[in-house]
Formats: structure tokens, C-alpha cells, sequence
């Protein structure tokens, strides 16, 4: 599903950007050694397939590690043979630690002649501190696997996103088989959310970009 996913995704940017160069942003590289990740290739072998030669993949990049989670997790006992424990722990989390100001520091070195970012781990929390939404002439955002969905469709709406590929509200996810049909693999989980069909998909699916609740008022001490 993978594979299928990240392919419907490269098809749509080789037609809207020909001739582009794109950035992909992977995950961190926690351990010095670290083993394959088989999601993350299968990623990648669909949108190579999707993007074909119309689209370069000028770098594929992964944020460093925070020097403060860096710290804490050195600081933490060794495993019994010897292994780093912190890193072992909080390692597979270190995505959803990222600021905007480690986004930032692969936007600003990014090959010349970028025009798209694709973005395997979403964005960070803080997205609105990313330096690509006052750039001149910025590259188009391109997200996979974004969990910050009610600021998104806006700058989805916008262009500043150009496609976001996500799950379904309602995905089939009992049936494990994969339809021989690539378009009816790809709709039994997915969707891809584009500034064309953004107003339509939200209104579609309302939990697409859940907004969110303020809290219920406390009662007052008079009460």
C-alpha cells in the first residue's frame, strides 16, 4: 500500500511540475547504525516510479537529531551488552519532537533549483515558524504523513501546499488484500488532498481537518 500510495503521489507532481527538482525530507537517523526501514523504502521505490524523469529528487535529507534529546538520551544507562538505551527509546519518537527551526536549517541548505519539498514526516508543531512561508519564490510543500491537519487546509487551499497524500477518515482497513486495480488500492485508504479538491474533501469529510474544541468553561468560586 506503500508503494501504491507514494506512486499516485509522484504521478500527480510529474504532471504539475515537470522538469522540477524536488528535496525529499526522511526520518531521523536515531541509531549510528540503523537498520533498514522497509515503510520509508517502500516510499520511496513508489514515488521514484511515479515521478519518473519528470521530476529530480535533487537530495534526500534527514533532520539531525535536537542537541538537547541528544544530551538526555547519551545520558541514560547503557543496555546490558552495551547499547544505547536512550537512543533505542526515545529514537522512534524523535519525529514528533521537531521544531520548525530544524525544518529550517534543511530548507536553507537545499540544492539550488529546488521548487517542490517532499515531506515524509509531515511538519513540526510549531509549523508556523518555518521559514518557507515568507520566502521569495518558495518551493511547494509536498506532505506525506502530516499529523497537524486542522492548520493545513488552508495552506493547502492556498497552494502553498500542493498535495498532502493522507488516510481516509473511513479507510478499509480490515480487508487486508490489495485490489489488482492501482486507482482502487489507492482509494480504499487513501486520499489526495490537493488545492483543487481540498473544499470539496473537507466538506466530504468533515474529520479531514477536525477543528479544534476550546476547553468547557470552568465555574467560578461565586458559583
Amino acid at each position: 500500500y506503500e508503494r501504491i500510495s507514494t506512486k499516485k503521489l509522484g504521478t500527480y507532481l510529474a504532471e504539475k511540475f515537470s522538469g522540477g527538482k524536488a528535496l525529499v525530507i526522511k526520518s531521523v537517523e536515531f541509531m549510528p547504525q540503523q537498520a533498514v526501514d522497509p515503510r520509508f523504502e517502500a516510499q520511496m521505490a513508489g514515488l521514484k516510479e511515479g515521478l519518473g524523469e519528470a521530476v529530480e529528487i535533487g537530495a534526500v535529507v534527514s533532520p539531525e537529531i535536537p542537541e538537547e534529546y541528544k544530551k538526555y538520551m547519551e545520558s541514560m544507562p547503557k543496555g546490558p551488552e552495551g547499547e544505547d538505551m536512550g537512543y533505542a527509546m526515545m529514537g522512534p519518537m524523535m519525529d514528533t519532537m521537531l521544531q520548525a527551526k530544524d525544518f529550517n536549517k534543511l530548507i536553507k541548505e537545499m540544492p539550488e533549483g529546488t521548487n517542490l519539498i517532499i515531506s515524509l514526516i509531515g511538519l513540526p508543531m510549531d509549523l508556523n515558524n518555518l521559514s518557507l512561508w515568507t520566502m521569495k519564490n518558495a518551493p511547494k510543500l509536498v506532505l506525506v504523513s502530516a499529523m497537524n491537519l486542522p492548520q493545513l487546509q488552508e495552506a493547502i487551499r492556498e497552494g502553498y501546499v500542493t498535495a498532502m497524500l493522507t488516510y481516509r477518515p473511513d479507510p478499509d482497513m480490515q480487508d487486508p488484500s490489495i485490489p489488482k486495480d492501482p486507482e482502487a488500492a489507492f482509494n480504499k485508504r487513501y486520499l489526495l488532498v490537493t488545492p483543487e479538491n481540498v473544499q470539496e474533501l473537507a466538506g466530504q469529510y468533515p474529520m479531514l481537518f477536525p477543528q479544534m474544541q476550546p476547553p468547557p468553561e470552568q465555574p467560578s468560586n461565586n458559583e
